[in-house]
């Protein structure tokens, strides 16, 4: 067997890599995308060199180097900016101080359950009611030590992951979600439609007049829809045809500019039903931005979220106030906005649609939204004609 190692791909490209054995008898390859068939003559000569010392397979990279690399090669490259930030944040306050130090090849098993182990413990001195306290954390800590000994192995720097088989700890299950009445909803939206009425004169007269009917729009599109605030703001009219929504991208809250959803998930079509159709028709007439659903105040630009969440909703929830419904007082002071989402999906499944289709719509996966959404499935699956009525929003009176 030849101690170079050449492979062609499909496309025309040839990697090369080196095998060898080592001095206890363990064949070792290692390969790069970037060597030459010079540079992999010249990285085989260095590991025989290393191999007559008895050296061979010594690793000098330690975990706080191996962070750095994967890092920059990977994090910063396949994942998306919060993500980058959290798993640094995970490194230096879990990894680095407990096994940052120790070269890759003499990490085992045992370090990373004991690091685990060590972490429930202060955890639940914080918490000590609580037995899954930490649980969450530690986990996300446990994937990007996967994630870094994945990319270890990818670059043939070990031979197999310390980390691999390690089960992650059980989180706390949270409880199945209560979906919000359409009427108290419209309630809220009312009220966010009328809050510039509310302003001083001399700052009504620096809003600009669809305002109100953006921020209607919006709420009442989350509970018909479910779409997360962040892809309502980032919507584009070319995203919308044919009753459907084309969802390809989301806003980011920190920088203004559209990018891909975190997850294959995200990419979604979303049917229009019930009153959606008309509210978003009666909002596209006012004609406030030719190519943003839902632009800013100056109409040149995206919509901020925390300018929306705090001026807007937060306001106009507490104007709703409580609602008195045939199904009893509901306090929508009370209401995140993110429970619209939650709405949609209870009721889309109550009306009878597949647990799959609602789950596709909303860009989760099935076992999620059976686990949360559960109890609003019918005993007979497959009848839609209550669909529209479910998704047709009550006549109510507007807020005085």
């Amino acid at each position: 067997m030849s101690p170079i190692v050449e492979r062609t791909y499909p496309n025309g490209t040839v990697t090369y890599g080196i095998r060898w054995t080592d001095e206890n008898g363990i064949d070792r390859k290692r390969s790069s995308k970037k060597w030459t068939k010079t540079q992999a003559k010249a990285a085989l000569a260095e590991v025989e060199d290393k191999l007559d010392a008895g050296v061979a397979t010594r690793v000098d990279l330690t975990v706080g180097g191996l962070f750095e690399q994967w890092h920059k090669h990977h994090a910063m490259l396949a994942c998306t900016p919060v993500w980058q930030q959290d798993s640094r944040t995970q490194f230096k306050l879990r990894i680095e101080p407990m096994i940052g130090h120790r070269t890759i090849d003499t990490v085992r098993r045992s370090h990373i359950t004991a690091m685990m182990a060590q972490m429930q413990e202060v955890m639940r001195a914080k918490d000590p009611g609580n037995p899954y306290a930490g649980h969450a954390t530690i986990n996300k800590t446990l994937t990007v030590m996967k994630s870094m000994f994945k990319y270890a192995i990818n670059e043939s720097l070990i031979a197999r992951s310390p980390v691999h088989g390690v089960p992650e700890l059980e989180e706390q299950p949270e409880e199945q979600r209560t979906a919000w009445p359409l009427e108290a909803i419209e309630m809220i939206a009312l009220a966010a439609k009328h809050l510039p009425d509310r302003l001083p004169e001399f700052q009504r007269g620096q809003q600009a007049e669809w305002i109100g009917e953006r921020d209607y729009t919006i709420i009442m599109l989350a509970a018909l829809t479910g779409l997360r605030q962040s892809e309502l703001l980032g919507l584009r009219w070319s995203d919308i045809d044919d009753g459907w929504i084309h969802l390809t991208h989301k806003l980011c809250r920190r920088t203004l500019t559209r990018r891909v959803p975190k997850s294959n998930r995200g990419k979604r079509r979303v049917p229009l039903l019930g009153d959606a159709p008309r509210i978003l028709a009666e909002w596209r007439t006012i004609g406030a931005h030719p190519e943003i659903v839902f632009p800013n105040q100056a109409s040149d630009g995206f919509q901020r979220a925390e300018h929306f969440y705090n001026k807007v909703w937060l306001k106009a929830r507490d104007v709703a106030g409580s609602v008195n419904l045939r199904t009893g007082i509901w306090d929508c002071a009370r209401m995140k906005f993110h429970e619209l989402r939650h709405t949609f999906f209870s009721l889309t499944l109550s009306a009878g649609r597949h647990l799959w289709e609602v789950a596709k719509w909303g860009g989760d996966h099935p076992d999620t939204v059976e686990r949360y959404y559960g109890h609003y499935i019918p005993d007979s699956l497959g009848d839609t004609s209550r669909l529209d009525r479910a998704l047709t929003i009550p006549v109510t009176r507007n807020p005085s």
